[in-house]
């Protein structure tokens, strides 16, 4: 993995937070060269350790692991290889809409974005686990949350990979399906290192 500098960072963060803000010339700061598509990975590492917290926050909080060790191990390996999901998946829906030249610069932006979504969701997730707020106030602040998610892979999918809106709305609703499905595996596999049943 290619290490970005501070400018490349600062650069693909206004790039993917204009995209967010529904500015497609947002989509030309990105640096779609093979070189900018693999330090675009870097994101991976920026938002690790915020990952982790959320993680701890969300699953391990209330209930410990028996076997920590165990579970870091499952979540570490699956969060690096959740990284290479979608934008392996991604390629085969650019290919299928002919639209291979813009795959790179999607991937690029897609990685960036995690940083700004992390963001959004880390003190969404610690107001509702502080009980500050009623559980529903919580949940209804996630739904949100996951909204606006797919809001924004839509507007990857529609201005960065140049695909129809109508297309666009199926790619953002595939990642979360995709994102969802993920999760459930990963809580599979971590089921027997904290004293839960197979969910299966």
């Amino acid at each position: 993995m290619l290490i970005p500098n501070r400018m490349e960072i600062a650069t693909a963060l206004q790039a993917t937070y204009r995209i967010a803000l529904r500015d497609r010339a947002g989509a030309w700061i990105l640096d779609d060269s093979v070189v900018g598509f693999l330090k675009s990975f870097f994101a991976a590492i920026i938002i690790a350790p915020l990952y982790a917290l959320v993680v701890m926050i969300r699953s391990y909080l209330d209930q410990p692991p028996d076997d920590m060790v165990g579970v870091m191990a499952i979540e570490g390996v699956a969060y690096l290889v959740g990284w290479l999901v979608w934008p392996v998946l991604s390629f085969e829906i650019a290919r299928f809409f002919s639209v291979r030249a813009a795959w790179r610069r999607y991937v690029v932006a897609y990685n960036w974005s995690h940083v700004w979504i992390m963001l959004l969701q880390l003190p969404l997730l610690a107001l509702s686990q502080s009980g500050i707020v009623g559980s529903q106030a919580g949940s209804f602040a996630m739904i949100v949350t996951v909204l606006l998610v797919v809001v924004y892979r839509f507007l990857l999918a529609r201005d960065v990979l140049g695909i129809d809106r109508y297309a666009a709305m199926g790619v953002s609703f595939l990642d979360l399906v995709v994102s969802v499905a993920w999760s459930l595996l990963v809580i599979k596999m971590v089921a027997p290192y904290v004293g839960l049943p197979d969910p299966s």
